[in-house]
């Protein structure tokens, strides 16, 4: 549904079914239950955007654990019933996620949770940026990958929620590197 907005497999014209059966064969690097080697590794928490899955950067993902970063993700797990998509509940749900995961990530032998840093994805970088300028937030840096609010105007109702909050946050302690598209003119 992500890739194609199509509702079942079946839907899938021939080309669709076709990229998709080639993404699906993609052979990549990674392995299911493979031991962690040695460490300890720096760890980055990932936060998908609304709707977004824990694996939807799966790519960037292996690339940075290929390169010794420990990747961990949740669901994000929207606080609505008839809704499958994560990241539905805001920051009063995430919040307590990323805490979880950090504090969880210091008792793992192969991860150097001292060395912290958080990734997120649109709606998913709001709400790490908001952590992030929390007194408590772990992370010693934080990447935004589109976090929308760039091409947004500063009276935007969607936006307003977030904006409202991260307003009440004293500016980040920690260093923040901004990806938007240049053809969105943010």
């Amino acid at each position: 549904q992500d890739l194609f907005h199509k509702k079942t497999e079946a839907a899938l014209n021939k080309d669709e079914r076709a990229a998709f059966d080639k993404l699906l064969a993609t052979r990549t690097t990674a392995h299911l239950d493979a031991a962690p080697a040695k460490g300890p590794f720096p760890v980055v928490l990932y936060h998908s955007g609304a709707g977004g899955s824990f694996e939807d950067n799966s790519v960037l993902f292996e690339y940075l654990a290929s390169n010794g970063y420990l990747i961990v993700s949740s669901a994000f797990q929207s606080p609505f019933p008839e809704s499958i998509g994560n990241n539905m509940g805001g920051m009063e749900r995430s919040g307590p996620d990323l805490d979880f995961i950090a504090q969880h990530a210091r008792q793992w032998p192969h991860a150097d949770a001292v060395r912290l840093a958080a990734i997120g994805h649109s709606a998913g970088a709001q709400n790490i940026f908001q952590w992030a300028g929390s007194s408590k937030c772990p992370a010693r840096a934080f990447v935004s990958l589109d976090t929308t609010l760039e091409y947004t105007a500063e009276n935007f109702k969607g936006h307003k929620a977030v904006r409202d909050a991260m307003r009440k946050l004293e500016p980040p302690r920690i260093p923040v590197l901004f990806f938007a598209q240049a053809r969105q003119k943010p």
